[in-house]
């Protein structure tokens, strides 16, 4: 072998070898784009996610205030309608659950009609009979004739 066969390849090895350095930093430079594309892709996720995440608790503070508004619309219909306040309305409520009675509303809007027939009708025996004044107990509120009553 002589000494420009050495020479000549060494230089197609340098050759080679750039090439391939070459190579290899493209291949770095297209991992890394992969890398950044990969990398956006996931932080675009997250971001959707976190959209969709306050969209729903977005939904559901809604939800909860709708139904807290048609509640107290609801008390403020059946308040109006008996003539109790909204206040005494949540309590008398409260106290009937505690008591084992589902719907205490209903108990007392029944109460109010079946001394408003006794009025009408004259037929207060049954008043009587428990110990109390008809014509006391038409003039109190709703509030009051339950508790005398009871």
């Amino acid at each position: 072998m002589s000494a420009t066969g050495v020479v000549s390849g060494a230089n197609d090895a340098a050759r080679a070898m750039d090439r391939m350095g070459k190579q290899a930093k493209q291949t770095a430079s297209d991992v890394s784009a992969i890398k950044n594309i990969a990398i956006g892709a996931v932080a675009v996720k997250g971001v959707s996610m976190l959209a969709d995440a306050f969209t729903s608790a977005g939904r559901a503070a809604f939800s909860y205030a709708a139904g807290v508004a048609d509640t107290v619309d609801k008390l403020n219909d059946i308040s109006d309608r008996i003539g109790v306040t909204v206040e005494g309305l949540q309590v008398f409520n409260m106290a009937a659950k505690l008591s084992g009675v589902e719907d205490g509303t209903r108990a007392l809007q029944k109460l109010t009609v079946v001394i408003g027939e006794a009025a009408e009708s004259g037929k207060t025996e049954a008043f009587t009979k428990l110990g109390i004044d008809f014509e006391k107990l038409q003039a109190m509120s709703p509030e009051e004739q339950f508790r005398t009553i009871q």
